[in-house]
This record gives C-alpha cells, sequence and structure tokens, in this order.
C-alpha cells in the first residue's frame, strides 16, 4: 500500500542538539560542565523595538513551552562576541555527544540562488562589505552557488575575492544556465550530470577560482557521523547530486551543518524565493533547520517583478506568495528577513543581532526518545521585543548516518514530478483507474534493462522508489503517494522480463479532485528516472 510522500524529511536522519551552558568567554572556551549534558540547547536573540539587542537578562526572564508544556530553563549564558584570533584553515568543529560548546564565533554560508542577486537591492555589495567591515576574525565563511563551494575558512579575504568573481561573473552564468534549465533542457532533472563542460568550467571559476581542483563525490548510500571531520563542504555539495533547485539545495546544506558544533547561519539571497512556495513547504525546511541548529536569514534581492501585459494579478500573487515563504523561512528559524530592502543595510542588522544573545537550556520534561518533532516556544518578560530562536527539534537520542540515497531520490522524485516533459530514461508504462470509490490502482510495466541489479542467489535484485502525483482537471497538485518497489527476479525469469517489461500493481487512497495522475519511477544506482502521465477520470 502506498503512503503519503512528505516533504524532504522522511529522507534525512535528523539530530537533536542538546547541551549544557555556555559562558562568555573565549578563556573560558574548554569549560562546558559536565552536568550539562542531555540539556536542549536554544539559541535566543532578544531585539528591542529599534532592532538593537537587548542585554541582562536573567534566567528569570525567560519563558520556554515545548509543545504547548511549560519547561524548566535549567540554564542561561550571555554570549558577547568580540574580535579573536583564527588561524585561516580554521573549520567548524564536529559534534560529540549531547553538550553545548562554548563559541567564540559565528558560522556564516553564504547561500547565493540563481537569478538577479546585484541589482536592484546591492546584496553581493553588501555581502562584500559585511565580509571586509563586519565579520569578526574567527568568524568562518563558506559560500554556496550553483553545484560547487567555497569550503569554510577564516581567510576573508579568500571570501571577498571569490564574491567578487560572483559579481562579476554570476549574470553570464545565469543566462547559459537559463537556457540549460528552460522546458526541454535536462539539467532541471539531472543537475550537474546534464550540463556543457565548458558552462560547468565557467561554474567553477567564479565560484571556487580558476585551477581549482573539481570536487570528490562521496559515493556512499549513508555517511557516517566521523566522516563529517574531514569532508568539506564542496565534496558534499557534490556527493548530493544538485539539480539546481535552491530548495532541495538548503535541504542540502542543512543536513551537512547539523554534525557540527555551534549556532550557524545561512544567508539565502535569492531574486524570486523556492520555486514552488507554500507553507508546507516552507515548515519542513525550517524543521531541518532548526534540528541543525541553523538560523536561515532570508535575502530577497530582485526587486519587484514587472508583470506581463494581462498578467499583473498573477505577478502579484507570486510575488506575495514568494515574500511570505521568505519571510516564514526567516521566522520559524530565528532569523532575519530582508525583503526589498538595501543588502547593506540588512547585513548591518544582522551583523549586530548575532553578535550578542543567550544560550539557554532545558530538560525535557518529556524525556522520551520518540523522534517526533518538537515544537518549541521561547518568550521574555519584556515589552516591544523581539525574539528570535529556533522554532523546535527532532527529539533523537544521537547523530545517525547522513541518508545520501534518501535525499538524491527525493531530489530526482520532485524534480521528475515538476519537469515539463515526458521523462523516458527508465521507460514505463503505467494505467490508472479508480477501485470501489476509495482507492486508485497504478498498474503496467517497466523496462529493466537500464536498471543496475545485483545477482544474488540465482535472482537479480535492486530497489526501485515510486510516487504519483495526484493532479485536478488543470494539473495543480492534489496530493501525492509514495513507496520503495524492492525488485527480485529470478535468473530463470530474467531475459522474458527484460523483453516483456515488468509487471506491477500498486493501490494507494484517492485524493478528493484527482483527474489525472503523474507516475515517476526512479533508480538510485544507474540515477535514472521514467514517468508516465494518465487520465483518472
Amino acid at each position: 500500500m502506498f503512503r503519503p510522500l512528505p516533504f524532504a524529511l522522511m529522507l534525512l536522519a535528523l539530530a537533536v542538539f542538546s547541551g549544557g551552558p555556555v559562558v562568555d568567554a573565549r578563556s573560558q572556551a574548554a569549560a562546558a560542565p559536565a552536568s550539562g549534558a542531555g540539556l536542549v540547547p536554544v539559541d535566543v536573540h532578544v531585539l528591542d523595538r529599534n532592532g538593537k539587542p537587548v542585554a541582562g537578562l536573567t534566567q528569570a526572564d525567560f519563558t520556554v513551552l515545548e509543545d504547548g508544556v511549560p519547561q524548566q530553563v535549567g540554564y542561561l549564558s550571555p554570549i558577547v562576541m568580540s574580535a579573536g584570533a583564527a588561524s585561516p584553515d580554521a573549520r567548524p568543529v564536529l559534534r560529540k555527544g549531547l553538550s553545548a560548546i562554548p563559541q567564540d564565533h559565528r558560522i556564516f554560508v553564504f547561500a547565493l540562488g540563481l537569478g538577479r542577486l546585484e541589482d536592484p537591492s546591492g546584496s553581493i555589495s553588501g555581502l562584500l562589505k559585511f565580509v571586509k567591515t563586519r565579520l569578526l576574525p574567527q568568524d568562518q565563511v563558506a559560500i554556496f552557488a550553483y553545484d560547487r563551494a567555497l569550503n569554510f575558512t577564516t581567510d576573508h579575504q579568500k571570501v571577498a575575492d571569490a564574491l567578487e568573481r560572483f559579481k562579476k561573473g554570476h549574470p553570464a552564468v545565469d543566462f547559459e544556465l537559463a537556457a540549460e534549465l528552460g522546458p526541454t533542457g535536462m539539467a532541471s532533472l539531472y543537475g550537474t550530470r546534464a550540463i556543457q563542460k565548458k558552462l560547468q568550467t565557467k561554474i567553477d571559476e567564479v565560484v571556487a577560482g580558476p585551477g581549482t581542483a573539481p570536487p570528490t563525490p562521496i559515493t556512499a548510500e549513508q555517511i557516517q557521523p566521523q566522516e563529517f571531520d574531514r569532508l568539506s563542504l564542496d565534496n558534499f555539495m557534490a556527493s548530493c547530486a544538485s539539480s539546481f533547485d535552491d530548495q532541495n539545495n538548503l535541504i542540502a546544506l542543512m543536513g551537512y551543518l547539523k554534525y557540527f558544533e555551534g549556532q550557524k547561519h545561512v544567508i539565502f539571497v535569492t531574486e524570486k524565493g523556492l520555486l514552488w512556495p507554500s507553507d508546507a513547504n516552507d515548515r519542513a525546511l525550517a524543521a531541518v533547520a532548526n534540528d541543525a541548529r541553523v538560523s536561515i536569514h532570508t535575502m530577497q534581492a530582485g526587486g519587484l517583478l514587472q508583470p506581463e501585459l494581462f498578467k499583473e494579478i498573477n505577478a502579484t500573487w507570486q510575488q506575495a506568495m514568494s515574500f511570505r515563504s521568505l519571510r516564514m523561512m526567516s521566522d520559524l528559524t530565528g532569523g532575519l528577513p530582508a525583503i526589498t530592502e538595501k543588502g547593506q543595510a540588512a547585513l548591518d542588522r544582522l551583523d549586530e543581532a548575532t553578535r550578542s544573545g543567550y544560550l539557554l537550556g532545558f530538560q525535557s520534561s518529556n524525556a522520551t526518545w520518540d523522534g517526533g518533532y518538537r515544537k518549541l516556544v521561547v518568550r521574555v518578560n519584556r515589552p516591544d521585543v523581539t525574539v528570535l530562536y529556533r522554532h523546535g527539534y527532532y527529539r533523537l537520542p544521537g547523530d545517525g548516518a547522513f541518508d545520501r540515497r534518501g535525499l538524491i531520490t527525493n531530489d530526482r522524485l520532485s524534480a521528475g514530478g515538476n519537469f515539463r516533459r515526458e521523462v523516458d530514461d527508465l521507460k514505463v508504462k503505467a494505467s490508472i483507474s479508480q477501485r470501489s470509490g476509495a482507492n486508485l490502482v497504478v498498474e503496467g510495466k517497466i523496462d529493466l534493462s537500464k536498471v543496475k541489479l545485483e545477482s544474488i542467489d540465482g535472482s537479480r535484485v535492486g530497489l526501485l522508489n515510486v510516487v504519483v502525483f495526484c493532479l485536478d482537471s488543470a494539473s495543480n497538485p492534489m496530493g501525492s503517494y509514495g513507496q520503495a518497489m524492492p525488485l527480485k527476479v529470478a535468473e530463470a525469469d530474467y531475459q522474458r522480463i527484460l523483453k516483456d517489461g515488468f509487471p506491477f500493481t500498486l493501490e494507494f487512497p484517492i485524493v478528493r479532485g484527482t483527474q489525472n495522475a503523474r507516475f515517476i519511477v526512479y533508480d538510485f544506482r544507474s540515477d535514472l528516472i521514467g514517468r508516465s502521465d494518465a487520465r483518472v477520470f
């Protein structure tokens, strides 16, 4: 039986972050008390009506609710960061166990989306000034754009040089990439695999610098926590088969950052926001970020959309949805949104807000490690203040392996569902009918000639992933269901099935309003997709 396919959360091994008090002194950085083990840490920034940090708060000033239940705040430590020294090759420290480790620096990733990012807001110029004049010497910074990353460094001149290259070179790269991502381009489906080598070289030079060695992707289906200690951001993102979709790239970034200590900040610079903004998707992305202890600061860089003639209402609606999405992502993760705001002003505000704050810790009154998402509310008994904090976490006992296969599978299935034409890299024939008024039945055949199967004990064995997208008469999404499809074909039958196709029958609950359906099949080992569209009624 099919089950609903949640957004990418089902595919990620999420970890709980917990620890003890943090003190404001670099000389005490190794003094995290053992008694803090098991506490849930929450980074909190409290701003007055003018956006200035509020100092001098005590433990009694804070109230914490977990799933609506008041919690006892066990620790509260003020954080005030000042300039210090750091080696150029410093990178984030791997998390070890459930304890908070005092931090004297901030961790930033500049996630540069597709489209116009400089004019009219001056966002890239703002980032340049932020790097040159606002960063603390020990702040660790990385850049991700397209499918390449500049790895974490405290060499801020290196970061500035990359931003200068991006500012100059990204308009030409975006122009060429737009053609690859067009209605018939395969890059929106297969990402890096599908773009021309000449364009990839341009991307490499803009982001990583001329002459930089290409990344070394990991091929394992699972990445163990200890491997992140030596796994660069560039190699990790290259391992996650980017489809040039900002939403999936942000999810991958959270998957990397959650394995490292401290509070982390992703500055997401975008022209139009996410491709498919919705409350459900925004909340799902925010949940991943919250569990990773990452604040998402959104910067909408493109100004107002210029509507086409007779399409003014559509343009206004699309932009309103985009702005709402960006604000929600920031609000739910303790970040600051900057919508149609000059980049420099927004970044100055962000810098001041994140240099100081509080780390509070609490012992959950519901101590069960049930893996569920716990919603958090933090209140401060001061009038007219804004409280920034992560709005939840997953109650898991520790860090599991990163599910690389799951992330890529979800990426490919989502891309296949949104692709604008048929996909027959894996040939599939499917028909969909209604049964007994309550269920839909999908049946058909899949060509296994390109599916990679293993020979085990006289059988060919593999695993496909399938999803059905339910659509209304205008092809608007109504819901989706997905599942894994194990394959086991006896050697005696393999040649016949290669010729005739692998038969399947799947049944799932009907979604009210469904008129059409889209069936997607994906083979991870061959990294190929097949799709069949069918009319239900």
